[in-house]
């Protein structure tokens, strides 16, 4: 059994790119410049605290750039896996899953932020 909470979590998968922490000083001093995870998710990168509104543009452009698929999981919820297959379980904030409907307002820069991730580890 491994259980995780936000950073806890974000460990589990295949890798930790989705984090604006930690900090460059401590992403070379404490990860040594390597965001790789435990691989207990190896086809997932985890984000906790997920919310639509600012982390959805980049979770696509992640995954279009790594192969790997983004486990978006907002504040309030679990990420629950057994047997390779999961679910999420609890109830999420409201305010946290809005998403403006209007044409390009979120996919407008997303060939650029792929650019910018043409560096994360893709899957093999």
């Amino acid at each position: 059994v491994y259980m995780g909470r936000s950073a806890g979590g974000m460990v589990a998968g295949s890798n930790a790119a989705f984090s604006y922490e930690p900090t460059p000083e401590m992403f070379q001093s404490v990860l040594s410049a390597d965001p790789t995870g435990l691989q207990l998710l190896p086809e997932c990168i985890v984000k906790p605290h997920f919310k639509t509104e600012a982390h959805e543009v980049y979770a696509s452009a992640l995954e279009k750039g790594s192969g790997l698929r983004v486990a978006r999981i907002p504040n309030y919820m679990a990420l629950a896996c057994k047997s390779g297959s999961c679910v999420l379980q609890g109830s999420p904030r409201p305010a946290d899953l809005e998403w403006q409907n209007a044409k390009g307002h979120y996919y407008g820069h997303l060939d650029a932020v792929y650019d910018d991730l043409k560096g994360v580890k893709r899957r093999p």
